[in-house]
């Protein structure tokens, strides 16, 4: 990408976002990927990946750690790794993405659910029913990992619980505030870890936690927990 096309880009970029500026020296090529370096909520530098093939839908799709990036190294070998994990990532989401487009329920058979006796559900957001798919997430999760997924359920309540009181408050951000969203995305990054989430819509989603062999007998634990909700508000 030339510096007419990079600084072409960076105008459609600020259009598209608010007319926030884009510094042309700030976006970079890799495969099919243009990477964007941008300040995160911490005011942190970070290296966002977008797919050059979504053309007016372009979204980010996830991060690139920065010292793994073109703007980060200059070690090619570095640089190639980030660009095969991403695409190795972004391949398996769009095979998920398929498959619940299908007739497919439950992403796993019995043959996999060894050691897996809950499973996180998507009850709101990008993973729910009707957004990204028509059907909603499940994802079966080692038993060993309850206490990390317990972690950032209790985070992402939190942090949701704070903003929404900002919101009825109607102030701005406190260091508290910024304090939690760095602990929410801490807590998401080690389940990316350990093979739980895979991209940023699984952050952009609310869960529950169920038992593995109720969703796959009743197949809706979304009414199970609205109605629990309902009751307990009362």
């Amino acid at each position: 990408m030339n510096r007419q096309e990079r600084e072409h880009l960076a105008g459609y970029l600020s259009e598209r976002m608010g007319g926030e500026t884009f510094n042309p020296d700030n976006i970079k090529t890799l495969g099919n990927w243009v990477l964007i370096k941008e300040k995160n909520w911490d005011g942190d530098w970070e290296c966002n990946a977008y797919d050059a093939t979504q053309g007016i839908s372009w979204e980010c799709w996830d991060e690139i750690p920065i010292n793994q990036s073109p703007f980060g190294t200059k070690d090619q070998t570095i640089i190639d790794k980030a660009l095969n994990d991403i695409n190795k990532r972004y391949c398996k989401y769009l095979e998920e993405m398929n498959l619940r487009e299908e007739t497919i329920d439950f992403p796993y058979d019995g043959k996999n659910l060894k050691d897996k006796e809950f499973c996180l559900y998507a009850i709101s957001g990008d993973c729910s029913a009707g957004e990204l798919s028509h059907k909603a997430e499940v994802i079966p999760f080692n038993n060993k990992y309850f206490d990390l997924v317990s972690k950032f359920l209790t985070i992402a309540m939190k942090k949701e619980m704070q903003l929404l009181k900002m919101v009825a408050s109607k102030k701005q951000l406190k260091p508290i505030h910024h304090k939690t969203i760095k602990a929410f995305w801490s807590a998401f990054e080690t389940l990316k870890e350990v093979g739980i989430f895979d991209h940023k819509y699984h952050a952009r989603s609310k869960w529950v936690i169920d038992y593995t062999c109720d969703v796959l007998s009743n197949g809706d634990p979304k009414t199970y927990w609205i109605n629990y909700l309902n009751e307990n508000n009362n």
